[in-house]
């Protein structure tokens, strides 16, 4: 009965200690997504961007909360944030999408509380147009394309 007693107070612990190394990597995992979420703040408020909200086209909400997300990059600023009329990464000369990217980025800066994004949206329905049927579409099939 001793060891069969044993057995189980050992079974009891390694069950516990179990328990405390998931409880470890659980709390691990937070802390991580924690540090994540306060670069992505920290980028973004290095960036110093102003909120602004974009006029509704007709049913582009949509299109809107994209650009607004796209805005929010660094990665997106670094490439069209620049005045340049070339492509940065290819030299090249831009297209009506890069540069309706370039025009809604630096007039979403300068602008008051809400922007016209049509150049943009015009660009995007020209070569994709799909999204200009005015009907509500899905925002991640609008992403994989400006991707």
């Amino acid at each position: 009965e001793g060891s069969l007693r044993g057995g189980r107070m050992a079974k009891g612990k390694a069950k516990k200690a179990k328990l405390q190394e998931k409880k470890a990597r659980e709390t691990s995992k937070v802390k991580a997504k924690e540090e994540k979420h306060k670069d992505e703040e920290s980028n973004a408020e290095s960036l110093d961007l102003k909120v602004v909200g974009l006029e509704n086209l007709g049913n582009t909400c949509f299109f809107n909360s994209v650009l607004q997300n796209l805005a929010t990059l660094e990665a997106v600023h670094e490439k069209y944030g620049n005045v340049s009329t070339d492509d940065t990464t290819t030299g090249e000369p831009d297209g009506p999408l890069h540069s309706g990217m370039r025009v809604l980025l630096s007039g979403m800066q300068s602008a008051g509380k809400v922007y016209n994004p049509r150049p943009v949206f015009n660009a995007v329905c020209k070569r994709a147009p799909q999204f200009k049927s005015m009907q509500q579409q899905d925002s991640h099939e609008l992403l994989r394309y400006l991707l």
